[in-house]
């Protein structure tokens, strides 16, 4: 009692000594300057400035990231919405950075809304909205506020999806459902699978997958809105949906997808229903059980779906569905079973047994050969010939058995397909169009190309005696079958038609060394060029080389010397197709000190296509020329002379080369005098091309003004008269 007395006597002395320190710590604390903390609150607002800049201008990934961080630790919410900016960013780890950072941020709901309203721009692809959808999402996870937006987007309820005609923002709306891994997400996802933008539809599906994998329950209420999808699309994305959660409840509406009228759907079910059953036992057992139900489509579903499983369990109930009602259960047990024998001999045997038995139905046996032609075996040619030669046999058989014998037959076997081929022309007379079957047809290409590809040495021997067979028919089969051969040996071969005085044989010829695959196709078609004495002969090699150019998309080399044999070795007919050619690719400018040499030596006509060929070629050495071509008598010649100099102009005007246009006027000076004294009308087609060219030289072509007014005002012919008017508008049009 008595040290609580003193210590309250002691109190107002406590008070006063504090009262002092504190007042002293006050005006201490006052006279100090405050520069530290401006300074401070200085640099963090720079520091924020430049990493704001940064991220507006910068390209490199690793500055993105760093600028991101340090906005990140200054809290900068001045900075929030170009950190925003970069959830659509390409990479990876700059997208990430600034998702963690607005997490980090505390990113409230109206950046999130001037994120998504960026997404209304038509420009912003699809890759970008599914990425920002990704990112919302994974905040979404974290704040409730972020969630319930998404949720009004993909509801169409939010304000911002008003003026959003694209769809982008429910879109992305959809993707961050998705991401958020929410169950209460489920409802909004499942009722935009009833969509009719297709986006959309897909958006909301895989997002469910997402979900499903998480909430495996909301499986069930997916197959219940099934049957309810207004389109194809939304179907085929609910089925996909049940094979890539791998939950075996799915075989239920897989299944009953099998029923649908849609082939594509009905494909898609049976390829889920096989992921499945490659997961789950029950799945795979349900598929037996299946290929004996009364539903024929059920049937035909399970066994495309066990084709896709190919599991080897199943070969007892597959053997047993092959004699089914059904032609699609037949093909697809039978291909399944063909999958399965690749690694079970014995299966493998007995399909060949039903293969030899001409009372097995016709499409198990084609089936059979199907699954053959993918699993090529020397043991099998024996059949596959027996069935390709029968004429009996159903003609999609034989060339199914065709395609499988090309596959693995050798260069001997050759003689037997051309067999097949003589029979299918022998009833043909040579005149009359192929009426052959075209299955047939296509096939033995077919066979004999594959044969040649694995033994190319060999084809020159075999093919002689029927590239001189009697029917015409298999002449021309012959040469075209040589096209896909790679070997050089076949070359001669096709050469031979190409010489030949029947036109269907020449153009096949032509036709198969064009699309040659031999090596050597463009070097023995150039050496042939050099030697040939035949002008029409010449002509047609240099159509195939043509064809060679255009094919590899690029002039080689040698189609370059093909052209220069061309142009100064042949006759005056090749020389101007050639340079008529020439001038239509408008790029070979090796070839300008040729046609140049054919523009001053040659004849009147052939002159005139080098100049149009000079002009297309851009080449400005060809200007003497077109002036010396203006007083050439000939007026076809003077137009030719113009229509080059006139295609020159736009370079002239570039590299700033004026000299020539003096000599143009003066031409045309003297082309009206020369009418004048001889008193003739002016050539119309002449004159107005003159016009046109110096109207080419725009307010460069000033020192043509005097004559072209002047031409305005004396001539009386109406046309005329409107082209000079018209070229000086366009030389005054500064």
């Amino acid at each position: 009692m008595k040290s609580k007395l003193k210590f309250l006597a002691l109190l107002p002395i406590l008070v006063l000594l504090t009262g002092c320190n504190l007042k002293k710590w006050y005006e201490e604390i006052s006279k100090r300057p405050i520069q530290p903390q401006i300074d401070a609150y200085e640099n963090r607002n720079a520091s924020i400035e430049k990493n704001m800049k940064i991220l507006k201008s910068e390209e490199d990934p690793k500055n993105l990231v760093n600028a991101i961080k340090r906005l990140g630790e200054l809290k900068a919410i001045e900075a929030v919405e170009d950190i925003a900016n970069m959830l659509i960013h390409k990479n990876t780890d700059v997208h990430e950075s600034a998702q963690y950072v607005l997490v980090t941020m505390g990113l409230n709901e109206m950046t999130i809304s001037t994120t998504l309203l960026r997404l209304t721009d038509d420009e912003l692809s699809r890759l970008k909205r599914e990425r920002l959808g990704a990112s919302l999402g994974q905040i979404a996870k974290e704040r409730e506020d972020a969630f319930k937006l998404l949720l009004a987007c993909a509801k169409g309820e939010h304000p911002m999806c008003r003026d959003d005609l694209n769809g982008a923002v429910k879109e992305s709306a959809l993707w961050g459902l998705g991401e958020s891994g929410r169950f209460a997400a489920k409802d909004v996802l499942i009722k935009n699978l009833s969509h009719k933008n297709a986006n959309l539809v897909s958006a909301a599906a895989k997002s469910l997958v997402k979900l499903i994998k998480e909430h495996a329950f909301i499986h069930p209420l997916v197959t219940q809105a099934y049957p309810t999808l207004p389109t194809i699309h939304a179907k085929l994305e609910v089925i996909r949906i049940m094979g890539e959660t791998r939950l075996p409840e799915g075989k239920i509406l897989l299944f009953e997808a099998l029923k649908e009228e849609n082939g594509e759907l009905r494909f898609h079910a049976a390829k889920n229903i096989s992921i499945l059953a490659k997961l789950h036992t029950s799945v795979l057992a349900k598929l037996h059980l299946q290929l004996s139900h009364s539903d024929e489509s059920i049937r035909s579903g399970s066994a495309h779906a066990l084709f896709f499983t190919g599991h080897p369990s199943s070969v007892p109930f597959l053997l047993k569905a092959i004699d089914d009602s059904s032609k699609s259960v037949r093909i697809y047990v039978t291909h399944a079973l063909g999958v399965i024998s690749k690694s079970n001999p014995e299966l493998k045997a007995s399909l060949l047994e039903k293969l030899k038995d001409k009372n097995t139905k016709t499409d198990v046996r084609w089936s059979v050969t199907q699954r053959l032609w993918e699993q090529p075996d020397k043991d099998n040619l024996d059949i596959l010939l027996e069935i390709a030669k029968d004429t009996s046999n159903d003609r999609m058989l034989r060339a199914s058995a065709i395609n499988a014998i090309g596959v693995i037959a050798k260069p001997k076997e050759i003689k037997n397909l051309f067999e097949v081929v003589v029979g299918l022309y022998e009833s043909l007379p040579n005149d009359q169009e192929s009426g052959a079957e075209w299955r047939l047809e296509g096939a033995c290409y077919y066979a004999l190309g594959e044969i040649g590809k694995r033994h190319p040495g060999a084809i020159s021997k075999a093919y002689q005696p029927y590239l001189a067979h009697s029917s015409r028919h298999v002449r021309v089969f012959t040469i075209l079958s040589l096209e896909d051969m790679p070997t050089d040996d076949a070359l001669p071969l096709m050469y031979q038609g190409l010489e030949s005085s029947d036109k269907k044989i020449q153009k096949a010829s032509m036709v198969a060394l064009d699309g040659s695959k031999a090596p050597s196709a463009t070097k023995y078609l150039l050496e042939k060029l050099e030697s040939s004495k035949s002008d029409v002969l010449n002509l047609r090699l240099v159509k195939v080389l043509e064809g060679h150019a255009y094919d590899k998309n690029k002039l080689y080399p040698e189609i370059i010397h093909a052209y220069k044999i061309q142009l100064t070795k042949r006759t005056e007919k090749s020389t101007q197709l050639a340079i008529m050619d020439i001038a239509g690719r408008g790029s070979i400018k090796d070839l300008i000190p040729e046609i140049k040499q054919i523009a001053i030596q040659s004849s009147d006509e052939l002159k005139e296509k080098a100049f149009v060929t000079l002009g297309m070629l851009e080449a400005i050495e060809g200007v003497p020329i077109f002036i010396e071509a203006l007083s050439n008598e000939r007026e076809e010649t003077k137009i030719a002379g113009l229509w080059g100099y006139g295609m020159l102009i736009p370079r002239l005007k570039k590299e700033k080369k004026f000299d020539s246009l003096p000599k143009v006027i003066a031409a045309a000076e003297a082309e009206v005098k020369k009418s004048t004294d001889q008193n003739k009308d002016l050539p119309v087609k002449l004159m107005g091309l003159y016009f046109t060219v110096l109207s080419g030289f725009g307010s460069d072509g000033e020192a043509a003004l005097p004559f072209l007014k002047k031409m305005r005002e004396s001539i009386t012919n109406f046309q005329l008269k409107q082209q000079a008017y018209m070229a000086i508008i366009k030389i005054q049009h500064k």
